[in-house]
């Protein structure tokens, strides 16, 4: 955007096509009670980014509170001690998750990939990976030899809320094939 690669006619219509949506979240994290992410760290960045605080003051409304939200099955014990070793500085360590059923739609394989690049530039990270499925036998062994990659199997709503509040990304690695080209999947939605 800043490096040239776009004309200024080019950069005024991006802006007057996203308009929109930029009145939309600018009412919505101004009006809001709440504000909802997929990780702590991205809520607290759409709050800072649209929360219009002269409306606020106008209409003497309070900042909306933040909180990560995603939807999970049922509990199974053994997250403490994971959730534990995460804890520390989030400079010093990159906390990635997934959550969700472990079945054939997605792709582990290029998130591996992705965490050999990370590996590569020598930054530290953790991945959570919260589900069971048919596909876990192969996604386990996918990771088999990285240590950094903790399967915690399904875990619950205040867990999931709580590895996500902890965590800076979370991760939809869908395969690329036609259904996910043409549609929005709802593992967005469950993140958020």
């Amino acid at each position: 955007w800043d490096n040239g690669d776009y004309s200024v006619s080019k950069k005024q219509f991006i802006k007057l096509a996203f308009t929109p949506y930029i009145i939309s979240a600018n009412i919505i994290a101004t009006f809001s009670e709440n504000i909802t992410g997929p990780t702590i760290l991205m809520a607290e960045y759409f709050l800072e980014k649209y929360h219009n605080k002269i409306l606020g003051n106008l209409f003497k409304i309070k900042k909306p509170k933040i909180f990560a939200s995603p939807i999970v099955p049922p509990i199974e014990s053994g997250i403490e001690s994971s959730i534990t070793k995460n804890k520390g500085n989030p400079k010093c360590l990159l906390k990635i998750f997934f959550i969700g059923s472990l079945v054939s739609v997605y792709d582990f394989k290029t998130v591996a990939k992705a965490l050999n690049l990370l590996e590569a530039d020598e930054i530290k990270y953790n991945l959570l990976i919260a589900g069971k499925g048919p596909n876990e036998k192969e996604i386990r062994d996918i990771f088999k030899n990285n240590q950094n990659v903790i399967f915690v199997g399904w875990i619950n709503r205040d867990k999931a809320i709580k590895i996500a509040n902890e965590s800076h990304l979370s991760i939809a690695p869908y395969k690329n094939i036609k259904n996910y080209e043409k549609n929005l999947s709802n593992k967005y939605i469950d993140y958020f």
